[in-house]
């Protein structure tokens, strides 16, 4: 909620927009609302007048949503894990009001995000889990509308275990999407009372001491998901660091058969590759959170770094799922995860997008392997490839690939299903002279082709907008009026 959002800014163009703005409820259903905390403002004379600024804060939170009307609201809430010793003033504890006010609609909430300290160490002895208990007193009944619910937390305890049991909210028979952490110790998924049978996406993060997320505590809930279309899993703590959840074994089925499952994303996990079967599945991503790496690490230390899936895990999922047409995945360690050239001999025929992340440890992504991907006879309807880190592909084996998909370069082939390839580098390829010379007539006849090449490790900032660059931001090699969005990775 700000100044700058957009009903704000329209009602300040002049007063025929402020009256139609004001009179338009759909335009206020939707709003995000961070608590004020006091090291927000380091620099207030007094507390006093931070109270007062929460008081307003509180007043335009109400007066938002009631300009809402009877619309279906979508509300975002963030409260930070501030540490600034005037919170021990309970005066100065906003987030109880704030929280309550937006309770106050509870039977209009359609899409609700939530994060909050599930552990507050500065509430009274007995109450650390406040916050979490408040919310716990919302009922299926008095939620209606709810289709879309994620909690999350920035902070927690390991002595406090999370009644999930008490979160009777879950339940509503309208909930559809449902993204939740497990991060205390003895918890564990199957502990979170939700109405399992109704979702068609589901979301959860955990903050793993061991190395992988074990496969019995997923399999157990999938049992109860059949109608369930998305799934992500997401392992935030893959190597070794802080870390709540430990894991108690579950006995679970060997395998579990997910029949509607359309979209399944992999972070830091792999090991429930093994263990579900998915017919339908559409959109395969395999990623990782691993920390960067240089050289060459022992087969035992890439293993504790990188929990990616094994090319026999791989190709048992390409062998259950005849309708895959999306891969995202990145490349592991040969000694523990197999070979690329293996994997790529099994991609099956219905893929269209196929986008490999180059591991950082020991490279795969080879001319050969490229040029070798080229051949129509694999992966015939192939649309796109997306290469990142791929600092030995050539330009030489990018124009081989074009050529075997897309037939000359002066003319495309009009029954090839190829219309795009992106090829981020890790440093400048040295053939960059000859990049336009190689790719300039695919592209004039209507392939899009982009190069990109990656900052070094370290920071960099701009000038113009004052921020730190990450390192997903990149150079734009070829075509030099290309602009691409999704690239652009602020921090």
């Amino acid at each position: 909620m700000s100044a700058f959002d957009a009903p704000m800014q329209l009602t300040h163009v002049c007063r025929d927009w402020r009256v139609l703005v004001l009179d338009t409820s759909a335009m206020w259903a939707r709003i995000h609302i961070a608590v004020p905390v006091p090291s927000s403002w380091p620099s207030l004379p007094s507390l006093d007048l931070f109270k007062l600024k929460t008081q307003q804060r509180t007043e335009a939170t109400r007066t938002w949503l009631d300009r809402s009307g009877r619309h279906p609201l979508a509300i975002s809430f963030y409260h930070e894990c501030d540490e600034h010793p005037a919170r021990r003033d309970p005066s100065l504890r906003s987030d109880s009001e704030l929280l309550q006010l937006i309770m106050r609609y509870s039977s209009r909430w359609q899409t609700i995000r939530l994060m909050f300290p599930f552990y507050d160490p500065f509430a009274p002895e007995g109450s650390e889990l406040h916050i979490f208990n408040t919310v716990a007193q919302l009922t299926p009944s008095s939620l209606p509308n709810l289709v879309s619910f994620t909690i999350d937390t920035n902070s927690w305890s390991t002595n406090h275990v999370i009644p999930w049991d008490s979160l009777q909210l879950l339940r509503a028979q309208s909930l559809k999407h449902l993204a939740v952490p497990i991060y205390t110790p003895g918890t564990q998924l199957i502990d979170v009372s939700a109405q399992w049978a109704g979702l068609t996406s589901l979301e959860v993060t955990y903050a793993l001491q061991t190395a992988d997320i074990p496969p019995s505590e997923i399999l157990v809930v999938l049992e109860k998901c059949s109608g369930l279309r998305t799934l992500k899993l997401v392992n935030s703590v893959p190597w070794d660091g802080p870390g709540g959840h430990t894991n108690v074994p579950l006995t679970a089925p060997d395998a579990v058969l997910c029949p509607e499952l359309r979209d399944l994303q992999l972070v830091s996990t792999s090991a429930i590759l093994s263990f579900i079967y998915c017919p339908q599945l559409r959109h395969l991503d395999l990623v990782d959170r691993s920390p960067g790496c240089h050289g060459r690490l022992p087969a035992e230390d890439a293993q504790a770094l990188r929990n990616g899936p094994t090319v026999e895990q791989l190709r048992s999922v390409f062998s259950t799922a005849p309708l895959l047409q999306t891969l995202r995945f990145h490349v592991g360690i040969p000694e523990v995860h197999g070979k690329l050239e293996t994997l790529m001999e099994a991609l099956p025929p219905t893929l269209s997008t196929l986008e490999i992340i180059d591991s950082g440890v020991e490279k795969q992504v080879t001319d050969e392997l490229i040029t070798n991907l080229g051949a129509s006879q694999r992966c015939p309807r192939l649309a796109e490839l997306v290469l990142r880190r791929c600092q030995l592909v050539s330009s030489k084996a990018i124009a081989a690939f074009l050529r075997s998909r897309c037939g000359p370069g002066d003319h495309s082939n009009p029954e090839s299903s190829f219309r795009r390839l992106h090829s981020q580098y890790t440093t400048m390829p040295e053939d960059l002279d000859v990049y336009t010379e190689q790719v300039r007539g695919f592209m004039d006849a209507g392939i899009e082709v982009v190069i990109k090449a990656s900052f070094k490790n370290g920071r960099f900032f701009s000038l113009f907008r004052g921020l730190e660059l990450a390192r997903g931001e990149h150079d734009l090699i070829f075509p030099q009026s290309y602009i691409d969005d999704d690239e652009q990775n602020w921090r």
